[in-house]
Parts: C-alpha cells; sequence; structure tokens
C-alpha cells in the first residue's frame, strides 16, 4: 500500500534489505557445479527444458544476489510500519517477534489477510555496531503497543539453511 509519509514518526532507523553474505571464489565454483550437474541431469534424462531452466536460474540468481544490499529506511509510525514509501497499517499487522542472534538481530511482523506475508527488516545487521543500533527492547516495548507479540518464535529452518549456505 502506497501512501505519504506519515506526520508522527515514532522511531526511525536504517538498514539493509538483505543479509550481507562474503561470498569468495569457492562459494561460486561450488555454485557453478551444482547448477552445471543439475542441467546435466536435465540433458542426460532428454529434458531440456530442465537444463534450461538449470542455466537460468544460475544465472539470475548471479545477476539479482552479486549486488550489494542497499540501505532502507524503516519507520515504526502512528499510522503503522513504513519500510521505504511503503506503509502498512496497524489493522492489517497480525503481530510481531524480535530475533536476536549474536551478529545481528531482525523484526518480524506478520501481516493478515488473504496475502499473509511477512515484513522481515534488520534492527542490527552483520555491519552494523550494537552501539549505532536502535535498541530491540524498545522496539518490543513500542510495538507492543499496537501488535501482541509471538511468544517462542527462533529463526527458521529455511532461513537458517539460506544463511548458512549464504543464498
Amino acid at each position: 500500500m502506497q501512501s505519504p509519509s506519515p506526520s508522527k514518526i515514532l522511531l526511525e532507523w536504517q538498514a539493509l534489505d538483505a543479509h550481507p553474505h562474503k561470498r569468495g571464489s569457492r562459494w561460486y565454483m561450488v555454485g557453478g557445479i551444482f547448477i552445471l550437474m543439475f542441467a546435466a541431469y536435465g540433458l542426460w534424462e532428454g529434458s531440456w527444458l530442465t537444463a534450461l531452466v538449470a542455466v537460468l536460474i544460475g544465472g539470475m540468481y548471479f545477476l539479482m544476489r552479486n549486488a550489494a544490499p542497499r540501505k532502507i529506511t524503516v519507520r515504526i509510525t502512528a499510522i503503522g510500519v513504513q519500510v521505504e514509501e511503503s506503509v502498512t497499517p496497524w489493522n492489517q499487522l497480525k503481530d510481531f517477534w524480535i530475533l536476536l542472534a549474536p551478529d545481528y538481530s531482525e523484526l518480524h511482523i506478520a501481516t493478515q489477510g488473504m496475502a499473509q506475508r511477512e515484513i522481515k527488516v534488520f534492527i542490527r545487521d552483520p555491519r552494523t555496531s550494537a552501539e549505532n543500533a536502535p535498541d530491540p527492547g524498545m522496539i518490543r516495548e513500542m510495538l507492543l503497543g499496537f501488535l501482541p507479540e509471538r511468544p517462542g518464535m527462533q529463526e527458521r529452518f529455511l532461513d537458517s539453511l539460506a544463511r548458512i549456505l549464504k543464498l
């Protein structure tokens, strides 16, 4: 939902839009071998389409993920949560949780409705020192005035796998 910037900003910070991975030549070599094996399997099975899709997926991933993460502005406002220019009103949000890891922390906000997507933003990313990041406790207290907290949440398996594999 697009909207002009709300008048009452309760909290604002800068965050990266993706996890900053350092991928070396070994990572690209293993990834390339995996894609080539997938394409070779497609050719061996006689499925030209599978081979083509494997090569396209590898190429698209390289083009899309090779760029460095960019800084985005996150705001908690009186009318909702704003990430860059996109504002999601409080009545479209369901609940939240904060993931605290040793080198980063993330805010997860679940939306309600048919799409049921999740807003996921860094509070502190691996490149930011703890002194320059907003306090997760302060963010939690502020959000509790608008949304319930989802207790007992941890990093999901697929999120852990993507982080470990640097995807």
